[in-house]
């Protein structure tokens, strides 16, 4: 079976600003969305929280500033954080077990063949 490693196209992520993809934004932008939506109330139910007035102005700016980061609608948002989650867990994979690749167990002789 052969695997297909080609990038997949996206429509959702399309007319994204440039450093929207570049990787080192998500942390920031990450970060953000979590300070913004913490409420110090701790609403038990989903439905109180619906109806607090802090939480409410919360969404909205939440809103407000992912439209002003230049995504147009929250699945946008989520697609791109999707995206950037699995390019993080591929790096870190990557990282994880470069020192398990073949060549550093394979004899000098065999190395050669390789290459």
């Amino acid at each position: 079976m052969k695997i297909d490693h080609k990038p997949r196209f996206n429509l959702r992520l399309v007319g994204l600003p440039d450093w929207l993809k570049d990787s080192n934004s998500y942390h920031v932008i990450r970060k953000k969305m979590y300070e913004m939506m913490s409420c110090r109330k701790g609403h038990s139910e989903l439905e109180k929280m619906g109806n607090c007035f802090e939480c409410a102005g919360k969404a909205r700016d939440r809103k407000h500033f992912l439209k002003g980061l230049g995504f147009k609608s929250y699945a946008q948002y989520y697609e791109w954080r999707k995206v950037h989650e699995l390019m993080i867990a591929y790096q870190t994979d990557q990282e994880k077990f470069k020192k398990y690749k073949i060549e550093n167990y394979m004899s000098e002789e065999k190395k050669d063949d390789v290459v």
